[in-house]
């Protein structure tokens, strides 16, 4: 998150590597990113569309571990290392993407994604401003994963 005048644009980069597929979606080449996350739920949701070609990914990161250490991390701030904002992490999240290469708009509905993975143990982790729930978190995002 960078500040440009008034406003804090918060800028995604989603990078999908494997044998059969390679995505780059970026907010500053215009790719369409959709995101909700909750510290409480420890649970952040992403779809990321490329309007131009149809490609598309869907990322659901979920922490399951049963008990939190609810005591912030320690981070460089300009006056020192501080707890304030810190973050809190766990290393027992699972993530969960789905992502289709380019097709028409909407095809994702009918055709059965190109990448489909869980990954256990994914690293959570939220920092600063990003622990205070977010005020859109209206319900999860249409991911069917």
């Amino acid at each position: 998150k960078f500040r440009i005048g008034l406003a804090n644009p918060i800028s995604w980069i989603v990078a999908l590597r494997s044998p059969n597929l390679c995505l780059d979606m970026r907010t500053t080449d215009m790719h369409k990113m959709e995101t909700r996350f909750s510290c409480s739920r420890r649970l952040v949701q992403l779809v990321g569309i490329d309007p131009k070609t149809g490609a598309r990914v869907e990322v659901q990161v979920e922490d399951r571990a049963e008990v939190h250490d609810r005591n912030n991390v320690f981070v460089p701030t300009f006056s020192g290392f501080s707890v304030t904002p810190g973050c809190s992490e766990s290393f027992a999240a699972v993530a969960r993407v789905k992502a289709w290469l380019p097709g028409p708009p909407g095809s994702h509905k009918t055709r059965a994604p190109d990448f489909h993975e869980t990954l256990p143990l994914a690293t959570l982790e939220f920092g600063g401003e990003f622990q205070a729930e977010q005020p859109a978190f209206a319900g999860d995002l249409d991911l069917s994963l």
